[in-house]
């Protein structure tokens, strides 16, 4: 990776991935990073190695069939990268996004770069004062609803990522 920029340095940049399961062997299967001003700078499908657990296509819809024109890891990995270099990563339950991209890394022998990250989960509950329980997370359906912004996530990449945006300038504007 490039040597740190100043000039654009750590702004904010939201991330959200959907993978092939939860697993230790689970990829990312789509990615999608937004910028501080809520333009979409990557979206793309993934095409896994490995094969998808049912139940976490129950949860986002996408299925082998939709990701087999998609690119390799390998093949967006530079692109990727690119985008959340020298800036704050933030993504609802980032500790999930950045572990799932490590692994789909390592399975591509590829190294995930240092990261400077933020999780807007944990941020949420300390704005709300809710003590956070390691074994259910808070999910971020929750949060929108909660603060009645009205633009529910839909288990997709890019529209999770919008939402983790607008959540976070929510927080933004009624803490300043």
């Amino acid at each position: 990776m490039e040597s740190f920029d100043f000039s654009n340095s750590l702004r904010p940049v939201f991330l959200d991935t959907e993978t092939t399961g939860t697993q230790i062997y689970s990829e990312v299967i789509e990615i999608a990073i937004v910028d501080e001003h809520g333009y979409t700078l990557f979206h793309t499908l993934i095409k896994p190695i490995g094969s998808f657990d049912p139940r976490a296509i129950r949860v986002h819809g996408i299925t082998s069939k939709d990701v087999k024109n998609a690119p390799y890891f390998e093949d967006v990995y530079s692109t990727i990268f690119s985008y959340l270099n020298n800036v704050i990563v933030i993504a609802y339950n980032v500790s999930f996004d950045i572990r799932l991209l490590k692994q789909t890394s390592e399975i591509h022998n590829l190294t995930l770069p240092r990261l400077h990250i933020a999780c807007l989960m944990h941020a949420y509950l300390k704005f709300k004062g809710v003590e956070y329980n390691h074994s259910k997370p808070y999910k971020l359906e929750d949060a929108l609803t909660n603060e009645q912004i009205p633009f529910p996530p839909l288990h997709r990449a890019e529209r999770d990522a919008q939402c983790v945006y607008r959540l976070f300038h929510f927080m933004r504007e009624k803490t300043d």
